[in-house]
């Protein structure tokens, strides 16, 4: 059957069931700085992730949507930092998540290291990562970037997690579902024209190798 976003699915049980597993999980709040030696940006990154079991070559993997400022600039340094925020910066989830770097500076007013020249890093994170760019892949409404990490420090306080900033009373719940909401739609046809791009449908066989 199709779904409203264009895709095909067994049916609302399972649009339910992944729903539940992914609440199963409650992730840590990590922000993604970026930071081209003129312009800066940093966001609330959906997908974080651990890519490598080698001691001595850290990876890390990020998912960051096409349309956003800190996309641009990763892609013009080839850079960019990974902070994993401390349970008790959550206020900054709405100073980063919510608006367009575009629109102003999201770091204004605020002290921001500087590593190496380009890891923008702030104060009191639990601990951070700075990568370089070793190979980016489009998925449509995104673009995963694999970072080799560079450089590093951790093992402070307590990570902030989703369920914890949630749990909290804030106005800005209201205005983050709203833009949930907001890019899941423009995410959904972005992921949709891409599968018609490759010529696959969701349910059906992969498509054949070129």
């Amino acid at each position: 059957m199709s779904d409203p976003e264009g895709g095909t699915a067994a049916g609302e049980g399972s649009y339910n069931a992944i729903r539940r597993l992914f609440a199963a999980v409650d992730p840590a709040v990590w922000l993604i700085s970026a930071y081209d030696g003129n312009r800066r940006n940093a966001l609330i990154a959906t997908f974080v992730s651990q890519a490598s079991i080698v001691p001595r070559m850290p990876r890390l993997l990020v998912g960051i949507a096409t349309q956003h400022y800190t996309w641009e600039l990763i892609r013009r340094s080839g850079t960019f930092a990974a902070m994993l925020l401390e349970d008790g910066q959550w206020p900054l989830v709405g100073r980063f998540g919510l608006r367009s770097g575009r629109d102003g500076d999201k770091f204004a007013g605020m002290d921001v290291a500087v590593h190496d020249e380009r890891y923008l890093v702030l104060p009191g994170v639990c601990g951070w990562a700075g990568c370089v760019v070793e190979a980016s892949f489009d998925i449509g409404d995104r673009t995963l970037f694999l970072g080799s990490v560079e450089c590093s420090e951790g093992g402070h306080g307590t990570p902030l997690r989703m369920s914890a900033w949630w749990a909290r009373a804030t106005p800005d719940h209201a205005k983050l579902k709203a833009q949930l909401e907001r890019d899941a739609r423009r995410d959904a046809a972005a992921i949709a024209a891409w599968r018609q791009a490759r010529g696959w449908q969701s349910g059906g066989p992969p498509p054949a190798e070129t």
